[in-house]
């Protein structure tokens, strides 16, 4: 089989369109899917070490967790060891090998062409590998990042489905997970999942060696092997408002010695002293952050 020799990036996973196309008609909202020879994908299909778990675990050194579902449908993700991995492999469980851009060059190469054609920070992109074991998959669930999927061995399917009841999470979730509703914090305080109903399938999607699949942050999606499956997904990490707003807020405030000094709470008389310093602060913090324009904000855009 041939070796591509383009470049690494949008126009590699989706040749139909170029960089300006995906940009304008698809980024960050809308999926797409695409199938076509691996041959294009600039040495994903060709790398030795992608050539199946095993071959992968032997070089990579990195996070590695379970992707476990329960016969009553609760989801875990558990970390083990690297060198436990195969076995749990084995046994049927699928498995997620986090950052592996950091161990093989190449997905790392692949990591910063979608970062900067995207326009994402570096440091707000990751690359992870997902391993599922034939007629296994991972259930209904949401990611708060845009992911692209580039499925390298074997053949699974994905469903997915438009998410109605929450936009844009800031955490991932699956319904199966809500017996550990306290690990969602934030996302609690504006989705309840408790109103959840089972997401409708929308598309369903055959990746095999060569497709591609673009998911915005929180649609939801299942998938399932066909027969033993590898493939990556590439997380991006787009901006929010919010994150501009504070780090706007942040570079001005962190200029006056008064809203740098540590606020102590040790004992009842530290409480006391912190309360009445924190009230003049927020009396007065207004007059700095309502300085704040639209200018101050896409600066901050600017250095993420």
């Amino acid at each position: 089989m041939p070796v591509s020799t383009a470049a690494p990036g949008v126009a590699a996973l989706f040749p139909t369109l170029t960089l300006d196309q995906f940009r304008e008609q698809h980024w960050p909202d809308r999926y797409l899917a695409y199938d076509g020879p691996a041959q294009r994908l600039c040495g994903l299909t060709d790398s030795k070490e992608l050539e199946d778990i095993r071959s992968l675990l032997q070089v990579h050194h990195g996070p590695v967790k379970t992707m476990s579902t329960a016969v009553s449908g609760e989801h875990f993700e558990v970390p083990i060891s690297p060198a436990h991995a195969i076995i749990i492999y084995k046994l049927a469980t699928p498995i997620c090998l986090g950052d592996v851009h950091q161990q093989l060059p190449l997905l790392d190469a692949w990591r910063k062409a979608l970062a900067r054609e995207l326009a994402v920070p570096e440091r707000s992109t990751n690359c992870s590998a997902y391993a599922s074991p034939a007629g296994k998959g991972v259930p209904w669930h949401f990611d708060n990042r845009e992911i692209f999927v580039v499925q390298l061995q074997g053949h699974k399917q994905w469903q997915i489905a438009d998410n109605t009841a929450v936009a844009f999470p800031t955490q991932n979730y699956g319904p199966g997970a809500s017996w550990n509703w306290a690990s969602y914090p934030e996302l609690g305080s504006y989705y309840h999942p408790s109103s959840h109903v089972e997401p409708v399938a929308s598309a369903t999607i055959e990746m095999r060696p060569g497709s591609v699949l673009f998911l915005p942050r929180g649609m939801w999606h299942r998938t399932v092997a066909h027969d033993d499956s590898l493939s990556l997904t590439f997380g991006l990490f787009t901006s929010m408002a919010l994150e501009l707003l504070l780090a706007a807020i942040r570079s001005r405030l962190v200029r006056h010695a008064n809203w740098r000094e540590p606020q102590a709470s040790a004992t009842q008389e530290q409480r006391a002293v912190t309360r009445r310093q924190l009230e003049t602060l927020v009396s007065s913090w207004s007059e700095d952050a309502g300085q704040i324009t639209i200018e101050h904000l896409i600066m901050e855009l600017d250095k993420a």
